[in-house]
């Protein structure tokens, strides 16, 4: 993300979170930091709260926690979730809905 959208890699972290390996990286954009954690094993279930996103084929489930902005999706047959405090939660959608290098969208 560094190149296409200025989110830089700023820390990682590996945990086990109910018996899952996970992995997280943290990235900066200017006064904003989020998480994009990435869970081992079978997909989870997507929480039922919060509101269904469909972007670039890719279902992305939105929700809040006290002032951070959730995303879950699938991608590459894993769970991974965004999560930060952000302005607007469609910042969130456009990074979990990137497709690479050849993606046009932009912040």
């Amino acid at each position: 993300w560094d190149r296409a959208h200025d989110w830089r890699a700023v820390g990682a972290r590996r945990d086990t979170v109910d018996g899952r390996a996970t992995d997280t990286v943290y990235y900066e954009h200017t006064h904003h930091r989020i998480g994009y954690t990435v869970l081992s094993g079978d997909l989870v279930p997507s929480p039922r709260r919060g509101r269904r996103v469909e972007r670039n084929g890719v279902r992305v489930q939105l929700y809040r926690d006290g002032r951070r902005t959730v995303a879950v999706f699938e991608r590459g047959g894993r769970t991974c979730v965004l999560a930060g405090v952000v302005h607007f939660e469609g910042t969130l959608v456009k990074l979990a809905t990137w497709r690479g290098e050849d993606d046009t969208l932009t912040f």
